[in-house]
């Protein structure tokens, strides 16, 4: 990797011998608890799911320099934080979802191949999710991630939060409000305007933070297709079936 390949190997190595000492109590723990922004002025509870413009929705609400949005950012489950009232009894919740097959390809550049790629404390908290997991390694190519991925290591119970199902951080089924909105990271400006307008706000422009495109290790191919071949197709679509089913995706 760039001649950083040594250096990556034996960090990765420190990391899995730690990990599969405390692995001797268990499985990986899953991780489903969101990012919660909060923003109680406009009532509105985002859910952001990752790989799905997080940091877009982080610096849209947070760090807004033309709209103070009174926004606060949490980590809680959705039902939790709805049970606490923080914006009354008529909150708009929403997340915004991704085409699944898309945001494989950007979990596998940015969490498996880019795993080494930031320096200093994120990039070793990325070799930690790596190093987590048996059978996974930076080294793996995109078929055999989703091999694994597809597998029993790979499941949803034990899943990191960047390759578990989307709809694992918004449990549409448990959530006890009326008003809830999904939008799509595709239209993503589009969508997230048009439900601002319901709340009184003139047309915002939206700007992409740390898209796959332009941050995955330089690496990222021009589209996800070319990742793909027709059993790894077959593959993500029952992996994530649910996801496909709920929010009308297709490759």
């Amino acid at each position: 990797m760039n001649g950083e390949l040594p250096f990556a190997s034996t960090v990765e190595r420190v990391f899995r011998v730690g990990y599969r000492a405390r692995r001797l109590a268990g499985p990986p723990r899953g991780d489903s608890l969101p990012e919660i922004i909060l923003s109680r002025k406009l009532r509105l509870i985002c859910a952001a799911i990752p790989l799905c413009g997080t940091r877009t929705l982080k610096n849209f609400f947070l760090a807004n320099r033309d709209v103070d949005f009174e926004a606060e950012l949490l980590r809680d489950t959705v039902p939790n934080v709805l049970r606490s009232k923080p914006c009354g009894d008529t909150p708009l919740l929403f997340s915004v979802v991704r085409n699944p097959w898309s945001r494989v390809v950007s979990c596998y550049e940015k969490k498996i191949r880019g795993a080494y790629a930031k320096p200093g404390y994120s990039g070793y908290k990325v070799i930690s999710i790596v190093a987590g997991y048996d059978g996974l390694s930076v080294r793996m190519s995109f078929d055999a991630f989703v091999e694994w991925l597809c597998g029993e290591e790979g499941r949803d119970d034990i899943a990191n939060r960047h390759w578990m199902s989307q709809h694992k951080f918004i449990p549409l089924s448990e959530v006890e409000c009326k008003h809830v909105k999904i939008l799509r990271l595709d239209s993503i400006e589009h969508d997230l305007n048009a439900m601002l307008a319901c709340r009184g706000l003139p047309y915002q422009v939206v700007k992409k933070e740390n898209s796959s495109a332009s941050t995955a290790s330089g690496r990222l191919r021009a589209t996800t297709r070319e990742y793909y071949n027709t059993g790894t197709i077959n593959a993500i679509g029952d992996r994530y079936a649910r996801d496909i089913e709920l929010f009308g995706y297709r490759f």
